[in-house]
């Protein structure tokens, strides 16, 4: 736990409407990423995993489709699970880019 503290970084909640919910403290592992073209879209994501301690728990608990954002980076949540005193949360973060036209 003593490690986990030092690498917690604040991060926004915000609810599936994209309503802010407060903020919350998290460690960020990235697993896995795959990149796709589609039409003129380069379209990236990762799939991360998050580590929330429980006291940073909304009422409710966390539920899918909710967001922690920290800068530019979203991570979208697919399966919370509460283990007691820390929530574990795959989440997914997106990248979209417009390709080049060809010339």
């Amino acid at each position: 736990m003593t490690m986990m503290r030092r690498l917690l970084r604040t991060f926004i909640l915000k609810n599936k409407d994209g309503e802010s919910v407060g903020t919350v403290m998290a460690v960020i592992s990235h697993r896995t990423a795959e990149e796709i073209m589609e039409d003129d879209l380069d379209r990236a994501s990762a799939t991360v995993l998050a580590l929330i301690p429980a006291r940073y728990t909304p009422v409710g608990g966390f539920r899918r489709g909710m967001t922690i954002t920290r800068g530019d980076a979203a991570y979208r949540m697919l399966v919370p699970v509460d283990l007691g005193r820390i929530w574990r949360v795959k989440c997914e973060r997106i990248y979209v880019e417009e390709g080049c036209p060809d010339a």
